[in-house]
């Protein structure tokens, strides 16, 4: 038999340490990943006669706007990721600069793949419009919030710039030779409550 890496170096080996290196929460609200919750929200919750397309490009604009307010309120670098770069790499530069101990450290731009949805519309036989939505693959901007917590270390708040904006929460674990703060009574909840200012650009996909 061929012998392989693990058959290699198993008799070379005195010490195996097996743990997470990052852990995913994705975050999304269920009533709004449908066409027919996507209807109900334009036109029940925000109250326009018609669901309409055209309705999507504020709540885009103020999303963007919110992002770019919050970074240059407070300081943080807005940057923006060409294809191919290492974002690791590039963030790690900011980090290093980085002396609060808590907060977000960098806001970076990506263009990515999502899914999102697209307007059909159709014309009554009395004349009036309405629209029906179907999903489909595009590519719009991602905005990654990198984020440092004295209780769970570095991490990542993903967000897009959708009708529907879904998150995403990653907690990396520390590399070697790092150290982390003793852990707060309950630090998921403490850190939600530092970044509730940042957040309040979901409200775009409820309260505009």
């Amino acid at each position: 038999m061929t012998p392989n890496i693990d058959s290699i170096i198993r008799d070379h080996v005195t010490l195996t340490v097996r743990c997470l290196d990052r852990i995913y929460l994705q975050g999304y609200m269920p009533k709004l990943q449908t066409s027919g919750g996507l209807c109900y929200f334009l036109r029940d919750h925000l109250g326009h006669p018609i669901p309409s397309p055209a309705l999507f490009r504020p709540m885009h604009n103020r999303f963007v706007d919110a992002i770019k307010t919050y970074a240059t309120e407070h300081d943080v670098p807005l940057v923006p990721f060409e294809s191919g770069q290492d974002k690791d790499a590039i963030v790690a530069t900011y980090r290093a600069k980085c002396t609060a101990r808590d907060g977000v450290v960098m806001i970076g731009v990506a263009q990515e793949k999502a899914r999102a949805f697209k307007a059909h519309k159709r014309c009554g036989p009395q004349g009036g419009v309405t629209f029906d939505f179907t999903r489909q693959s595009v590519a719009v901007n991602h905005y990654y919030f990198y984020l440092q917590d004295p209780a769970l270390g570095a991490r990542l708040h993903q967000d897009r710039n959708l009708c529907a904006v879904p998150g995403q929460d990653l907690f990396e674990r520390p590399r070697m030779g790092e150290a982390t703060a003793a852990p707060a009574a309950d630090p998921l909840r403490e850190s939600g409550q530092r970044l509730s200012h940042v957040r309040r650009s979901h409200r775009l996909a409820s309260d505009v």
